[in-house]
């Protein structure tokens, strides 16, 4: 038997009741598979149109981009205060970062020595 190339509702749950433990597949007529009418949705096996995907993506790119701009006009403050106001934000959070690493760092050496003692007591034990 052919596979379905549309998925549908109908298709999926089957159009008529069945009764526990019963499989579509079992009946031998294959009435209830027949073509519904009102078909949805596209096939797996069908390639994605890319073209539509790349204007979907330049569009919300656009949009992104437009947005920004309207939100830095209409901004309470002026163009050099946002900048500076953005610039001691970014300065902050680069300063946060670095030490955030800083002390990852500092956590994994000590783990690392307290795991070596741990083993150094261990061979020594026996």
């Amino acid at each position: 038997m052919p596979q379905p190339t549309d998925y549908t509702r109908a298709r999926a749950f089957g159009t008529q009741q069945r009764t526990f433990g019963s499989h579509p597949h079992d009946e031998e007529d294959g009435a209830d598979l027949a073509e519904p009418e009102d078909t949805h949705g596209q096939s797996y096996d069908e390639a994605p149109d890319w073209a539509k995907i790349g204007s979907f993506g330049a569009g919300l790119a656009i949009g992104i981009l437009f947005g920004a701009g309207v939100a830095l006009l209409l901004a309470p403050q002026s163009g050099e205060d946002t900048r500076e106001l953005l610039g001691r934000r970014a300065r902050r959070m680069s300063h946060r970062a670095a030490d955030r690493w800083d002390d990852l760092r500092d956590e994994l050496r000590l783990a690392a020595r307290r795991g070596g003692r741990r083993v150094r007591r261990r061979l020594e034990v026996r």
